[in-house]
């Protein structure tokens, strides 16, 4: 057994930590490879490189090959090292022929596998037969990669793995004096639990980042995403460096700590608690904030993992007193723990899998589903953690005599019980905030769907709680940011823009599910969400599908009487509705009827929403829409009723004619009224017949429409009839409007059967300038700057298939 459990990394963040230790010992010019598409080098030095005991000439190219189990007490890895040499033999050979190793004076491999001489020897032999013959061959073996490592305590930091992969309490007294120890309070044994598992993540990246650039960071995120983690290690591995480490559970705490002549860092970890949600102690903080950021340097940092909301009260204090100008703007110390790729999520899920040995038949259970669980948005390493140790092996037992197509269902339904349901740190958390803090988070369900505008938020959380509670929701929304809501601001949002005037999102969706599940439980809480809610409660209180296992329905009507003021609430809603909210209510009704399982109740209410904005649109109070007129006739079919149509079907019919009779192919706007026209036509001559026929549709309209389509091919400009290339703007703006111009040809066709032919006409000329349009609009390059390229380019192809495949 190696002094490091390097099997316990998987072939991926192997091929990282050789990466991270060629870089210590070589210098900077050793460029890293890895993934698919490396060349067969992990990593490549182009230059001759020194190491303690020798120099290599170069060009180098290092190659990983990773053993699993090459470690555990009884396996040999012989067979399994030498194919995979064999493999790479074979891929040197076919590589050589394009010229790639002409130049290649050594060649290192590394694995985590012990080397016999023996084995050496057979490995160097066979590579020698495909590498030129002043190729230097060496090979490093597990026992040297872990020499390697006990010299570089710098690669402690850039890759804590490490921590987790040997006896800590060791490690730590092999490389730091017994004082330093001593007087360091961190935690270690609960340091190792978290070491065992850990993934340095992007945001741990940057957490480094800003600790060496301003020697403080705060740490974001809701329970559960890894802030408490990802500090423990920091101040892991700045312990086996040789500074002190210390946990703060208040500012006194630093203050009594804090040395002036020695390395130090300090966590303050969630310091309001995770689960103890304190005003008071905030406030503490952000009294002696300033005193804590004056002392802090290149030999004391300061880890802060829970809400910058102290650190702006500080900021603002010092400024007062002059002293902020050396203190960035609290968004560059932030850093967010929650911002997890997919494949640091799937990292994350294999270290847990592989810390919980589990048994063969879990592992591949866990292979075929690991990807629908970090696709998840609701994942976090706690439930990673959770699910591995016990979750997937008691879902293999369960589907493992299931038939296959059961077994799918079950997998899926569990997965979302596992991964959705809302834990208990997070409850806890929940249930310790005041009453105030509680009903700003009720509000939120009442402001809309997903981040919401500020003002919105406050709006709603004063309609609901009374308008005497409003001027305290700035304050609160400030206690809970970071934590259980996201603050975020728009692009052109001067940074010091008040929180009415930012956007506000949920921190975790499980937060939603959780609030939800509070109100729903309380009846005090329903009759006041009920009765005074806009129309995105109502719409929340009629859905279906939600909570962690999709089965949640209708969750603030468990009562008659909640039906009852549901009902009068969408009254009243329709009484001011506008066109949008109309919208809403009527596309939740139709949701609500086609639910299998709505009851009398249930499909009362919808038609309390159909029959209340028939009385709105007759009334002439809110303009009737074809998407609002199509819902209505919908609902009506499916309420099993012949509602009577809207007594302004003429005034529409006359609006829609008029915007589109002078049609023009060039003008986009003109296309999209035309197929609006046509729309309603059709959605007449289904529902209103009659209505159809008295205004002589399409008899008396053929001669205008026939212009349309002869007008349609009139103006079919090509890509290659302009002067200069065109913009991606204006090739865009080209395919649409030839695409939605061969559409209105084929619903003409069907709406007008006697020219059918002459739209198949039309569309056969349209069709080729769509197409030469489409290839233009297709940019030659890929854009690089969106979070889901840098998450392709930054996994250097590696899939989560590729990542579990050696589980």
């Amino acid at each position: 057994m190696t002094k490091y459990n390097l099997d316990s990394l998987g072939w991926v963040q192997f091929e990282w930590l050789c990466q991270s230790i060629l870089k210590d010992h070589l210098g900077l010019s050793v460029e890293a490879w890895g993934g698919r598409g490396d060349w067969g080098r992990d990593a490549f030095c182009p230059e001759d490189a020194k190491t303690s005991s020798e120099t290599l000439i170069g060009a180098i190219v290092f190659q990983a090959k990773f053993v699993s189990g090459a470690n555990t007490a009884g396996v040999s890895p012989n067979k399994a090292l030498l194919d995979a040499i064999r493999a790479e033999v074979a891929r040197i050979r076919k590589r050589a022929k394009s010229g790639l190793y002409r130049h290649i004076r050594t060649f290192v491999l590394l694995t985590n596998a012990p080397l016999a001489a023996k084995l050496r020897t057979s490995m160097e032999e066979l590579l020698a037969t495909a590498l030129p013959a002043e190729c230097a061959i060496k090979s490093w073996g597990g026992d040297d990669l872990c020499a390697l490592l006990d010299a570089s305590p710098r690669v402690r930091l850039s890759f804590p793995q490490i921590l987790g992969l040997a006896d800590l309490k060791a490690l730590i007294a092999e490389a730091v004096a017994k004082p330093i120890i001593e007087r360091s309070t961190i935690a270690i044994d609960v340091a190792a639990e978290h070491a065992r598992t850990f993934v340095p993540t992007r945001a741990y990246a940057k957490a480094i980042e800003v600790l060496r650039q301003h020697h403080f960071v705060v740490l974001t995120g809701p329970p559960e995403m890894g802030k408490t983690t990802i500090a423990r290690i920091l101040g892991l591995a700045q312990l086996a460096r040789s500074w002190m480490c210390f946990e703060c559970t208040s500012p006194g705490d630093f203050l009594q700590m804090y040395q002036a002549d020695e390395p130090q860092v300090f966590i303050a970890d969630d310091a309001f608690g995770s689960t103890e949600f304190s005003a008071s102690a905030a406030r503490e903080w952000g009294a002696q904030m300033d005193k804590l950021l004056l002392r802090v340097d290149d030999m004391h940092w300061l880890v802060w993992t829970s809400r910058p909301t102290p650190l702006r009260l500080a900021l603002r204090k010092m400024h007062l007193q002059g002293k902020a100008d050396r203190f960035p703007h609290p968004a560059d110390v932030t850093v967010d723990a929650a911002a997890l790729s997919v494949l640091e999520k799937g990292m994350i899920l294999y270290r847990h899998c592989k810390d919980a040995e589990l048994d063969d038949a879990t592992k591949e259970f866990i292979k075929a589903h690991a990807e629908e669980i970090v696709a998840d948005e609701h994942f976090t390493p706690e439930r990673a953690r959770r699910f591995a140790a016990k979750g997937a092996s008691d879902l293999e037992s369960r589907v493992r005599s299931v038939p296959e197509e059961e077994a799918d269902e079950i997998v899926r339904q569990a997965v979302r019980e596992e991964i959705q349901q809302p834990t208990r740190g997070m409850q806890n958390s929940f249930d310790a905030l005041s009453e105030s803090h509680q009903h700003l988070l009720i509000a939120m369900l009442d402001a809309g769907e997903g981040a919401v505008e500020g003002q919105r938020l406050i709006s709603a959380y004063e309609r609901l709680y009374g308008r005497e509670h409003g001027g305290n929701a700035e304050a609160l929304l400030d206690d809970l940011a970071a934590h259980f809501v996201r603050l975020s601001r728009g692009f052109f949002q001067r940074s010091d823009a008040s929180v009415a005037d930012m956007a506000v999102g949920w921190m975790h969706p499980s937060f939603r599910d959780l609030v939800i599940d509070h109100v729903a439980a309380d009846r005090s809480l329903r009759e006041r969400f009920l009765g005074k809610c806009s129309v995105f409660g109502v719409v929340l209180a009629m859905s279906g599908g939600g909570g962690a296992e999709g089965g949640r329905a209708n969750p603030f009507l468990k009562d008659p009487s909640d039906y009852e003021m549901l009902e009068l609430r969408i009254i009243e809603i329709l009484k001011n509705a506008k066109a949008r909210e109309c919208d809403q209510l009527l596309a939740a009704a139709l949701e609500l009827v086609h639910d299998c399982q709505a009851g009398l109740k249930l499909r009362r209410i919808a038609r309390v929403v159909a029959v209340h904005a028939l009385e709105r649109w007759n009334d002439d109070a809110l303009a009737l829409s074809l998407s609002l007129l199509a819902q209505y006739y919908q609902l009506s079919d499916a309420l099993g009723e012949v509602l009577p149509s809207p007594k302004t079907l003429e005034s529409m019919w006359e609006q829609y004619w008029g915007e589109c009779s002078d049609f023009d192919a060039q003008d986009g706007y003109e296309i999209e009224t035309a197929r609006e026209f046509i729309a309603l036509a059709e959605c007449l001559g289904t529902n209103e017949p009659r209505f159809v026929r008295l205004r002589q549709f399409p008899d008396e309209y053929v001669e205008t429409i026939s212009m349309w389509i002869g007008g349609s091919t009139e103006h079919l400009e090509w890509p290659s009839a302009y002067f200069k290339t065109p913009s991606a703007e204006e090739s865009q703006e080209q395919f649409e409007r030839l695409s939605n111009l061969d559409s209105l040809m084929g619903e003409i066709a069907d709406a007008v059967p006697g020219l059918s032919a002459a739209c198949e006409a039309a569309s056969r000329r349209i069709r080729p300038a769509l197409r030469a349009w489409e290839e233009a609009s297709v940019p030659d390059e890929p854009d690089w700057d969106g979070d889901d390229d840098y998450e392709a380019a930054a996994s250097l192809g590696v899939s989560i298939d590729d990542l579990f495949s050696d589980l």
